[in-house]
């Protein structure tokens, strides 16, 4: 688990998911961020992961960024996640 007291900077600086994925021992690029807010996604984006959005608070037309994205967190499977295409850096 990684929350904001671990990192100096809050989102949309990629810390956060750098230390997520460095603490897993994975290069950002093999990880999925699930995120329901551009700040977020941008985050993520920045530490080179793969984003799925995720329409809680906010509509698709805000999470455009993302390389997926749900209505709701119930329409996630493995098999969704796995087919969310790489990054190229």
């Amino acid at each position: 688990v990684v929350t904001a007291d671990d990192v100096a900077k809050a989102k949309p600086d990629p810390a956060l998911y750098r230390l997520a994925a460095s603490r897993l021992a994975v290069a950002p690029q093999r990880c999925v961020a699930i995120e329901d807010t551009p700040r977020g996604m941008a985050s993520a984006i920045q530490a080179g992961c793969r984003v799925v959005g995720v329409c809680h608070t906010l509509d698709r037309s805000a999470l455009t960024e993302a390389d997926l994205v749900v209505d709701r967190i119930g329409e996630l499977t493995v098999e969704r996640l796995l087919s969310v295409e790489p990054r190229e850096l």
